[in-house]
């Protein structure tokens, strides 16, 4: 049974960011493969959570990074519990990937 996929509210403003800056620098194409990456993505990470490599282990919450591949240039940064199996999978950060990747705080994300 795949996790649920949980959207913290700094991924939903991340999102809108890109999308807002891709309507004014990008072609609409842009925004479309955005969409239909992350979606993908959403559908792939609740039966795969280990899928993008692991950069922190607190415990048993694991957080991880994963590319959204192709000629997209973007990261999805995500955690979950390892400990419970029917727990969600957090996307908390989408960033491009020539942004800093050190603004990354997981303490930013614990309960």
């Amino acid at each position: 049974m795949p996790r649920p996929v949980r959207f913290h509210r700094s991924f939903l403003r991340d999102i809108a960011g890109n999308i807002r800056w891709l309507l004014t620098h990008r072609a609409p194409e842009q925004r479309a493969r955005l969409r239909a990456a992350l979606a993908s993505f959403n559908a792939r990470i609740g039966a795969h959570p280990a899928l993008g490599e692991e950069f922190e282990r607190r415990g048993s919450r694991s957080y991880r990074v994963f590319p959204l591949g192709g000629s997209l240039p973007y990261l999805v940064w995500y955690y979950y519990d390892a400990a419970h199996e029917d727990g969600p999978v957090w996307l908390v950060m989408l960033m491009h990937e020539a942004q800093d990747r050190e603004r990354f705080d997981p303490d930013r994300f614990e309960p």
